[in-house]
């Protein structure tokens, strides 16, 4: 399957966040409360923010409690999360879900949880479950957030 994100290049995202263009992904109160009725990794849990944007939510996570590594496929993205904040338990990279190595920092078995928050339409799905898998810890959890489009005039139901 090919993903959306082959129809953009990181140079078209890149200009996007620099236009402030690209989506927030902010992080609501009803968010919150579906993630903590639905997750329950334990504190200094290891955790991945797949497509994390400018990091919104990883700082949420971290601020948690969680050590989170938060990556994205635009350069500039990724700078602007760190321009936000990073500390001791939380980390940014840039990293293509798609077609690039598969980062060093995830091992099989290495992480509690991956949020996955409004980013599954743009990566290969097949490609991505296998890897999730492969990183999650038995009883690990893989949180995803898709948005769905009502069919009349194409606003998020």
């Amino acid at each position: 399957m090919k993903s959306l994100l082959h129809r953009l290049s990181p140079d078209q995202w890149d200009a996007w966040y620099s236009q402030g263009r690209a989506i927030d992904r902010l992080v609501t109160d009803a968010e919150v409360d579906r993630f903590l009725q639905h997750v329950n990794p334990h504190a200094g849990a290891s955790v991945l923010d797949v497509g994390c944007g400018i990091g919104s939510f990883s700082r949420q996570l971290s601020r948690w409690g969680y050590d989170v590594l938060g990556l994205d496929f635009s350069p500039i993205a990724i700078r602007t999360a760190h321009r936000q904040g990073v500390n001791g338990r939380l980390h940014y990279g840039v990293h293509d879900f798609d077609a690039g190595a598969i980062p060093p920092r995830l091992q099989p078995g290495s992480l509690d949880l991956i949020v996955c928050r409004n980013i599954l339409p743009f990566i290969d799905h097949t490609r991505f479950m296998v890897d999730a898998r492969r990183w999650l810890r038995p009883g690990g959890q893989l949180y995803v957030l898709v948005r769905v489009w009502s069919e009349r005039g194409g606003e998020p139901a």
